[in-house]
């Protein structure tokens, strides 16, 4: 928790300064890597409920805090629509009801029926899925009273398994909340349903590789040169823009030749081209005064951007199976 609040107290301050300065900011999808690594045999997956029917709920009324279990047809069914669409299996099977059990250890005895009735390389297990109630309340503008929310602690735990292993090949244990305004018409039903659904998005970052919005900095500024370029970015012209950089880069001094340098960076991130990324945030930091509100924020891209090399290689790794196909 304290190194979140560091990195979002860094932010605040690049924030703070942003209309003070010639900052300005872009933001772009890029797709990250999951937390697993799968064989490149691995094509076709089922996503299995290992959980009882759950029974619609009779109360009227919601006392909190308590404690529920989740609908795993719902997250099952959820789960398979989610692994399909991120197109990353050949095929995705689903069986959501057929193996109800009434514990995890006769799910766990028939792993060898489960393969050969599924015709699967790999199972996605949900073995549990927990959800915690609570009260809660937020803050609004101009609002004296608190808003009363009921939230959610939604922990949805899934096991994987590939054939011929008895233990798991891993286990996703994550956990989220959700949150509804108190009103009327909320009820348990709806609750668990959403809770439900909302279990099955939880695992995904941790299964396959995900879209992020990822966002940046750079200068905008300072000669006529860099307002060109500003310009070209906000149009979308990158490569116009990297070569006004570059003149800069090659004619200017000082931290005019910095900020050019750090743009650089920002573009070859943009091309997957951090070998020279790199070597330009570096060219940046060397003609830059410590200590000022520049080395700051190229020493905050510098993190950044060595997150993003080493999510590039573990990338690459798990695409590699586009390759063989």
């Amino acid at each position: 928790m304290m190194k979140k609040l560091l990195i979002l107290v860094g932010l605040l301050e690049v924030i703070w300064f942003t209309s003070c300065s010639s900052l300005a900011s872009i933001s772009y999808e890029r797709l990250c890597a999951a937390d697993v690594n799968y064989p490149e045999q691995i094509r076709k997956v089922g996503v299995v409920n290992s959980l009882p029917l759950i029974q619609k709920c009779t109360l009227d009324t919601i006392v909190l805090p308590v404690s529920l279990v989740g609908n795993g047809k719902l997250t099952t069914e959820t789960m398979a629509q989610e692994i399909a669409a991120a197109d990353y299996f050949d095929q995705v099977v689903i069986c959501d009801s057929v193996l109800e059990c009434s514990d995890n250890t006769s799910i766990k005895s028939s792993i060898d029926s489960l393969f050969q009735v599924l015709d699967v390389d790999l199972l996605f297990i949900l073995t549990r899925l927990d959800i915690q109630l609570s009260e809660g309340s937020f803050f609004v503008s101009n609002v004296p009273e608190p808003i009363p929310t009921v939230e959610a602690f939604v922990n949805p735990g899934i096991e994987a398994y590939v054939k011929g292993r008895e233990m798991p090949l891993f286990v996703v244990n994550k956990t989220d909340t959700i949150i509804w305004d108190v009103i009327s018409t909320l009820n348990l039903d709806q609750i668990i349903d959403e809770s439900s659904e909302y279990a099955a998005i939880i695992p995904m970052k941790h299964l396959l590789p995900y879209w992020q919005n990822v966002s940046r900095y750079y200068f905008d500024g300072g000669n006529v040169a860099m307002r060109d370029a500003g310009v070209c970015v906000r149009e979308q012209d990158w490569d116009t823009a990297a070569s006004l950089w570059e003149q800069v880069y090659d004619s200017e001094k000082g931290r005019l030749k910095s900020r050019a340098a750090y743009n650089l960076a920002l573009y070859h991130e943009l091309k997957d081209d951090f070998s020279k990324a790199m070597d330009f945030l570096s060219s940046a930091s060397e003609l830059t005064r410590k200590e000022t509100l520049d080395d700051r924020i190229i020493r905050y891209y510098q993190i950044q951007l060595m997150e993003q090399v080493k999510n590039y290689q573990k990338l690459k790794v798990q695409m590699n199976r586009f390759e063989y196909k």
